[in-house]
């Protein structure tokens, strides 16, 4: 999303200082050069950009990119985490550019003309219709439109309510990651608020509770009538909220005046933005619940799973079955709940649509959905678009990847010549880092997958040969962990003749929807 609120100028800024802080020795003008694509001089040119941005972002501290032996560092008068200095960065640019002060206006106050909205934003009503066809064009991807005109609502945006607050969560998460919070004119409880009363969250969930708690509060105040929401859906997020610990009960004001499908609404938003609030033992009851409750949703998820784990040949342990159906679920109800295109605004996920592997579990998602047309009589109970097809595929990927990875153990040559103990201590503190299930040691040179060694080993052309000659040296220690577990990562294959070499039977049983 920081794609579309950035201007590709500040995106090549936030890169280039994310290559420097993430390499704890600097990196060179050369690195920059080859990595980014541009000359010596642009280099510099894009240092002291960032160096001035800097001390804008960040008014009370001094951050800036310094020059050290040869390589760029980060040189600061306090200590900051990454992120931290990441997100505040990405913070200033978003919050500097139109489409964002468009959005925020937009949400924050009710315009009646372009004219005076692009009064309020000091640019001429020309500019502002060529920004506000790119901002229209985003806010369709979560069916929102934007509709100047004098009825009296309290913003310009307009859609269902769902699609209002999931944009919001999406919208405020992914560009403020938590530094600062929408709507700061309500007197909210805050995420410290939220730790003290649960101390087992993580920072970064309360933070994110606090947001959707935010969004959900504003969302009811604005309307003058409450959500409504499909029997089904309140039967799923019953379901949810059942076995859950974080419920809306636990964090919504004004209960007592709260309609149940807002609270419902709420604790959907929770399911969707916030990983890991329920444990695995909770994900589990949640996921039989819903089984056992065979609505058309619930048995279209234990459909598309059971053919998904038979079509790749992938048996699971019971528990891990559950914990997959619990994600499942959580997805198809936003296909059919939800249906926002917003995919598209994430740059990673699209370059990956090329990808062999991407394009293998397409293919099979494709084939399940011409089964169960030609099965069912009914009709689905959610569409079967490309977007829908494609938001699939992000979710089973990383499933199937993680149970078809073949893997190798890595076959060590290690030989130490300085001291006759240092080969046993070696292998013992690689074992306690990778384990025995990673790696295997073998003083057969030949069998070898890598040579660590002090001394050259003569009569082999071996090419995966690390050269380790100071177990006190932090920097070699580094170097060699971040070797083998770069080979360690090349041990593992997913391509299409795995995925397709045990075909289902094309007469699969699809179960009626309904």
């Amino acid at each position: 999303m920081k794609h579309f609120f950035m201007q590709a100028i500040d995106i090549q800024k936030h890169n280039i200082l994310k290559s420097i802080l993430l390499n704890e020795h600097g990196i060179g003008a050369k690195y920059i050069m080859d990595k980014f694509g541009i000359s010596s001089t642009s280099t510099h040119r894009f240092i002291h950009a960032i160096n001035h941005d800097l001390t804008l972002a960040f008014p009370n501290d001094t951050l800036a990119i310094v020059l050290r032996n040869n390589s760029y560092h980060i040189n600061s008068t306090n200590t900051h985490q990454n992120a931290f200095v990441l997100d505040t960065l990405q913070v200033y640019y978003v919050q500097h550019s139109i489409e964002y002060n468009i959005i925020h206006s937009l949400l924050t106050r009710r315009y009646m003309s372009v004219g005076q909205l692009a009064l309020e934003l000091n640019i001429s009503s020309s500019q502002l219709y060529k920004y506000l066809k790119g901002v229209r064009k985003m806010l369709q991807l979560f069916h929102i439109k934007i509709e100047f005109n004098h009825h009296k609502k309290q913003t310009n945006l307009t859609g269902n309510e769902i699609h209002i607050q999931f944009f919001l969560c999406q919208l405020y998460w992914h560009l403020f990651k938590g530094l600062t919070l929408p709507f700061k004119k309500l007197s909210l409880q805050t995420s410290e608020d939220i730790l003290k009363k649960f101390p087992h969250l993580l920072p970064s969930q309360a933070a994110r509770i606090q947001y959707i708690f935010t969004i959900s509060e504003w969302s009811a105040a604005r309307r003058k009538h409450p959500v409504k929401l499909e029997k089904e859906f309140v039967d799923i997020l019953l379901s949810f909220e059942h076995e859950s610990t974080y419920t809306s009960k636990n964090f919504l004001m004004n209960k007592s005046h709260c309609h149940p499908h807002e609270q419902h609404l709420y604790h959907f938003l929770l399911c969707c933005f916030v990983a890991d609030l329920d444990t695995d033992e909770q994900k589990v009851l949640i996921a039989k619940r819903i089984i056992s409750q065979s609505t058309p949703l619930a048995m279209v998820a234990q459909q598309l799973l059971n053919y998904m784990l038979e079509q790749f040949s992938i048996q699971l342990p019971d528990t891990s079955y559950y914990i997959y159906y619990y994600y499942l679920m959580i997805t198809i109800v936003q296909l059919k709940y939800v249906g926002v295109h917003y995919h598209s605004m994430y740059q990673e996920e699209e370059d990956f649509l090329t990808q062999t592997a991407f394009v293998a579990v397409e293919e099979a998602l494709t084939r399940f959905f011409m089964l169960a047309n030609k099965k069912t009589s009914t009709p689905y109970p959610f569409d079967i678009t490309e977007n829908n097809l494609h938001y699939l595929v992000f979710f089973f990927h990383p499933f199937l990847t993680l149970q078809m990875k073949k893997k190798r153990e890595l076959l060590i040559c290690l030989h130490i010549s300085k001291k006759l103990y240092l080969n046993y201590l070696l292998k013992q503190q690689l074992m306690s880092i990778f384990g025995e299930e990673n790696i295997v040691f073998t003083r057969d040179i030949t069998v070898a997958d890598l040579i660590i060694s002090d001394t050259l080993q003569e009569d082999t052309t071996f090419t995966n040969f690390f050269f380790f000659d100071d177990i006190y040296d932090d920097e070699a220690w580094n170097n060699l962990l971040v070797f083998i577990t770069s080979m360690l990562q090349k041990r593992y294959s997913f391509n299409q003749n795995d995925l397709f070499s045990n075909s289902i039977n094309q007469d699969y049983p699809i179960i009626q929807t309904c």
